[in-house]
C-alpha cells in the first residue's frame, strides 16, 4: 500500500470528522485575527493601542472562564453560536467605539474555550490530536491573516 493510498484512505474514513473540526475551528481564527489586527489598524500612540488590546484581552479571559457553566448546562452547539453572535455585535461596536473591544473580546475567549473541547468530544480517537491541532492551525492562519492585511494598511 502506497502513502498516498493511505492519505486516500484515512481521509475518505474520516471525512466528515475532519470537516466538522476545519469548520470549528474557524472560531479559532477570531482569537487569532484579532490578536494581530488591533495594533496595525488603530493609529494610536503606542500606550492607547496596548490599553484597547488588553482591553480585548481581558474579554477574552472573562468570556472562557463564564462560558463553561454555559456550555454544561445548554450544550456546546448553542454556546458557540451565541459566542459568534457576541463576537459579531463586539466588532461592529468596536467600530465605532474602541473601548468595546472587551466585548468582542467575550466572544473570542468564549470560542477559544469552547472549540477545544467540543472537536474532541466529537471526533474519534484515533483523529482526535490530529482535529485538535487544527485548532491552533487556525489561530496562526488568522494572525497570519491580520497581520498581512495590517501591513497592506
Amino acid at each position: 500500500m502506497t502513502l498516498k493510498s493511505e492519505v486516500e484512505e484515512m481521509l475518505g474514513r474520516y471525512r466528515n470528522a475532519y470537516f466538522l473540526a476545519a469548520s470549528a475551528a474557524m472560531g479559532s481564527v477570531f482569537f487569532g485575527y484579532d490578536i494581530g489586527i488591533i495594533g496595525g489598524v488603530i493609529a494610536l500612540p503606542s500606550f492607547k493601542a496596548g490599553n484597547i488590546v488588553a482591553i480585548l484581552q481581558g474579554g477574552c479571559f472573562f468570556g472562557a472562564l463564564g462560558v463553561g457553566y454555559f456550555s454544561n448546562r445548554w450544550g456546546r452547539k448553542p454556546c458557540m453560536v451565541a459566542a459568534g453572535l457576541i463576537y459579531i455585535v463586539g466588532s461592529v461596536i468596536q467600530a465605532a467605539v474602541h473601548s468595546a473591544a472587551f466585548f468582542a473580546g467575550l466572544g473570542v475567549g468564549m470560542m477559544s474555550a469552547l472549540v477545544p473541547s467540543y472537536v474532541s468530544e466529537c471526533t474519534l480517537r484515533a483523529i482526535c490530536g490530529r482535529c485538535t491541532g487544527m485548532i491552533q492551525l487556525a489561530n496562526n492562519v488568522g494572525i497570519m491573516i491580520s497581520c498581512a492585511y495590517a501591513l497592506r494598511i
